[in-house]
């Protein structure tokens, strides 16, 4: 059943049973509607509790509104206990003086299905106005966010975080969180651990590059303009239809096996440094770059479709120095241990 509250109501909750869907199987589902004038502001900030989970949905709608739907689905052994359990999930809006759109999720700090077999799932679709700053601080979310966004920012554990369309700044930090990200335009900031990272078509800030910072988890970014800093460990790091502009690009990690294909190189810088691992990396053959390339006992560097200029005194022990063209850029590998560095151009 689909209940609406008006303005004068501040929170969504249930009082009476009949507002109660049976779904079968021991679960209960109730829903909230409510939508609320949003002049003024240019922010949405949410807060959630750390022993509630769901998904969250962030689109965008009119530009002078934010309306916020709600459904709470409860497993619990009767209808009085889904209704008690149901009470102590508080779902308030409210606008601020400073331009802040304001959602918090409330639940008591001892809620009575913590530690229960009980399943307590809150779902959320908030839908603002276009070229909204957000900020979501929630943990055991999973989140869809779809703009135009101004900036983003979600701090958050396992779950997962997509978001598309941002045009200014993107920070994503979590544990065990894999994150999504598409049509950024800005600034990205992300820290994980244990999951994947995923980045797609990107135009970034020239004088910030895109961080990507993950423990034990793969990176992925395709069609990039800019530059990446990428840490991870035992896991692989792969980049294609990247034309590297800006600042350094650094690609780190222990036995981090790297797979890069870059477009365009011009005067830029990228470092790689790893272990034990296949680097391989796709260049123009035109390219124009200093070469520093070396690799432990045990290691192999391979070159093919570059014209290098080189000297003898260069090559041999696992290592290799040389010129491509004018050599405006600069590409540095450094792989210890029984490494593969296959550069080749394109």
């Amino acid at each position: 059943m689909l209940a609406t509250f008006t303005m004068g109501r501040p929170a969504w909750g249930v009082a009476e049973s009949d507002k109660l869907k049976r779904l079968g199987g021991g679960r209960y589902l109730t829903s909230a509607i409510e939508v609320r004038p949003a002049l003024g502001s240019s922010s949405l900030r949410l807060s959630g509790p750390s022993n509630l989970g769901g998904h969250i949905i962030i689109v965008v709608g009119a530009p002078d509104s934010v309306r916020v739907e709600i459904s709470k689905i409860v497993r619990v052994e009767s209808e009085k206990a889904a209704v008690e359990v149901l009470q102590d999930i508080k779902v308030t809006a409210r606008q601020e003086g400073s331009g802040v759109f304001s959602v918090d999720v409330v639940t008591p700090a001892n809620a009575p299905w913590e530690g229960s077999e009980w399943g307590i799932t809150l779902d959320l679709t908030i839908v603002v106005p276009p070229r909204w700053d957000i900020e979501i601080d929630a943990r055991y979310f999973e989140y869809d966010l779809r703009g135009p966004f101004r900036d983003v920012k979600i701090t958050t554990q396992h779950g997962r975080a997509k978001v598309q369309d941002v045009s200014r700044r993107v920070d994503v930090h979590g544990e065990y969180t894999g994150v999504e990200l598409a049509d950024i335009k800005g600034a990205i900031d992300v820290a994980t651990t244990y999951a994947n990272i995923d980045v797609r078509r990107v135009v970034s800030d020239p004088d910030h590059s895109v961080r990507l910072e993950n423990s034990y988890g793969p990176i992925s970014v395709t069609e990039l303009v800019g530059s990446i800093v990428a840490e991870t460990e035992y896991a692989p790091i792969r980049l294609d239809r990247i034309s590297l502009i800006g600042m350094t690009t650094r690609l780190s990690g222990e036995n981090v096996s790297v797979d890069a294909d870059i477009a365009e190189f011009g005067n830029a810088k990228l470092e790689i440094q790893t272990s034990h691992s296949h680097i391989k990396v796709l260049v123009p053959s035109r390219l124009s770059a200093r070469l520093n390339l070396s690799v432990g006992v045990g290691g192999t560097i391979r070159t093919r479709g570059l014209a290098i200029q080189t000297h003898e005194d260069l090559l041999g022990s696992g290592r290799l120095e040389g010129i491509c063209g004018s050599g405006e850029g600069i590409i540095d590998i450094d792989a210890s241990g029984p490494a593969v560095i296959d550069l080749r151009g394109k």
